[in-house]
């Protein structure tokens, strides 16, 4: 019957109403399931959060995107350029950084090639293309500071002197020769070496590899700064230099009779400056000569004023004295 309580002498109208109340009992004890249920109130900050980790995540695909597109534009500009180098580029700067920093270490001794010694060789030379580098001897023999000595060189009294003298050493000439005079345009053919050190620096692969390296945005964006601003066309017309001229300015000398505090400056004392002419095609030097200089004679507003300029026009003639056949 399905139940105790049911049994085959019960009659029919008590069985039938045992089955409905059983049934009604069944029903009352069925296992009901929890549904929980979130108030509105209670769903504004869930929402909030999601939103804010979906902007997140978002703002994070952006900018990994933008990171990726600054970096691969930037890549694409140094490799543009770096086809249109001249053949001679390759392994230029380096070359040239290593003359530079060897032209300023431990002096090798006086040096005048045979063919600068031939009559008008040295203006044959510096009629080619070449680069023009003066600086402090302790900047120039660290690699890592050569592009600060390059910003700070000019075309200056040195080359000027070389190509044109004074008619003599006498303080007057010497002054007339250098006051007002036009430096830059001083042997045509002669640019600085900055804009190989600005100009070429940028394709070189150690600079690359950093842009590559490069895992934020904002640095991405300094690279590329940068590279806006490197004058790319002056490096590579720099590539195409034939000589490279260093002159090294030595510090003083110790001068026992000074006056401590005399209010001189490093290039207003006695001091020595190195230069060097260097076949960048050959890679041989065609001139080493180191000279004392002393402008102590001159007149202490003129040599305050001109101290750089009077020393650099006192070598270059004993530059032209060496070469002399």
């Amino acid at each position: 019957m399905g139940s105790f309580l049911l049994t085959p002498r019960m009659p029919p109208a008590l069985v039938a109403r045992i089955k409905v109340s059983l049934a009604g009992k069944r029903r009352a004890g069925t296992r009901r399931t929890f549904v929980p249920r979130i108030s509105g109130a209670a769903m504004i900050p869930i929402t909030a959060i999601l939103v804010a980790v979906a902007l997140m995540l978002m703002s994070r695909f952006m900018t990994h995107r933008e990171l990726e597109q600054a970096r691969g534009e930037l890549l694409q500009r140094i490799t543009a350029e770096r086809a249109t180098l001249p053949p001679q580029a390759a392994g230029f700067l380096p070359s040239a950084q290593a003359w530079v920093v060897r032209m300023a270490g431990a002096w090798e001794g006086d040096l005048v090639s045979d063919e600068l010694r031939k009559p008008g060789a040295l203006q044959a030379r510096l009629s080619h293309p070449a680069l023009f580098l003066r600086g402090d001897l302790h900047k120039l023999t660290k690699p890592d500071q050569l592009m600060d000595a390059a910003v700070a060189s000019v075309k200056d009294a040195v080359l000027l002197c070389l190509s044109d003298p004074p008619e003599s050493r006498e303080e007057k000439a010497v002054l007339q020769k250098i006051r007002g005079a036009n430096f830059a345009a001083a042997l045509p053919s002669v640019h600085r070496y900055y804009d190989a050190e600005a100009g070429l620096r940028l394709l070189q692969p150690w600079w690359e590899a950093e842009v590559r390296a490069a895992k934020e945005l904002k640095l991405v964006q300094n690279l590329r700064a940068e590279w806006m601003r490197a004058p790319i066309e002056d490096g590579k017309h720099a590539a195409l230099a034939e000589l490279l001229l260093v002159v090294v300015n030595e510090p003083p000398e110790l001068e026992p009779n000074a006056e401590k505090g005399d209010g001189r400056r490093p290039e207003e004392r006695p001091h020595a400056i190195r230069m060097g002419i260097v076949d960048l095609r050959a890679q041989t030097v065609l001139l080493r000569l180191r000279k004392n200089v002393d402008p102590s004679a001159y007149a202490p507003a003129m040599r305050a004023a001109h101290a750089r300029a009077i020393t650099g026009c006192q070598f270059a003639m004993e530059v032209r004295d060496a070469v002399r056949p």
